[in-house]
């Protein structure tokens, strides 16, 4: 049986004292000072859902939580976000992508490199 996960939102402590205590897998892909993101006129924003570019690291960031969200495994929900980063990533390298897109592949493949899932991989949410 696969063991189950939950965080108590309730509570007035932070989510990441939670995580501390009660976490049995995290998959953990950016630091939290990354919030500046450049808009597809090359300008940079810290409003990313206006971004074009920033949707392709958005969409695979986002699946994680979705994924667990609809009942997979933490290693389920990480497969997948890799999968779509590396799809987004080949995409944004091709010839039909903008620059911005071509110039913005590295940094999407480094995010793809440096998530990482910690804890039990088998964990569920509940």
């Amino acid at each position: 049986m696969k063991k189950q996960i939950g965080v108590n939102t309730s509570d007035k402590s932070s989510i990441e004292e939670q995580i501390k205590q009660l976490v049995i897998a995290r998959i953990n892909a950016y630091s939290d000072d990354l919030n500046i993101s450049a808009g597809d006129s090359g300008n940079l924003t810290t409003t990313p859902l206006i971004d074009v570019v920033a949707k392709r690291f958005l969409e695979p960031s986002n699946l994680v939580p979705i994924s667990l969200i609809k009942g997979n495994s933490v290693t389920e929900s990480y497969k997948k976000s890799q999968k779509l980063m590396s799809k987004n990533v080949l995409s944004m390298m091709s010839s039909e992508a903008g620059q911005n897109e071509r110039d913005s592949a590295p940094y999407l493949y480094s995010n793809k490199l440096n998530q990482v899932l910690l804890g039990d991989p088998d964990a569920v949410l509940y």
